[in-house]
């Protein structure tokens, strides 16, 4: 397979070949994810990455950089909530 895909690829890239090599677990399974058509789908590819270790590793990976982007999202929110509080405070006191 190694072989296969770095005559598609050219020597050029050999690089790309040993990366993709490297993670094919991660992108067959994270490309099933992705084509899951509905939860239910998407539950039955998690269930089946969950039963071996390889793959429960990938989709805990996945579960933690959901949650990181949430909580990305979350700090950002605030952030913005406190940036329009200090505004409208020199609002009021610019017009008092």
């Amino acid at each position: 397979m190694e072989n296969r895909i770095v005559q598609l690829l050219g020597f050029e890239h050999f690089d790309l070949a040993k990366q993709l090599i490297r993670n094919r677990l991660k992108i067959v399974w994270v490309m099933q994810l992705r084509q899951a058509q509905d939860d239910e789908e998407r539950a039955a590819v998690e269930a089946k990455m969950a039963a071996e270790p390889a793959t429960a590793a990938i989709l805990q990976a996945l579960a933690a950089t959901r949650t990181s982007a949430r909580d990305r999202q979350s700090a950002m929110e605030r952030s913005i909530r406190q940036e329009v509080g200090v505004a409208a405070l020199l609002v009021v006191e610019w017009d008092g």
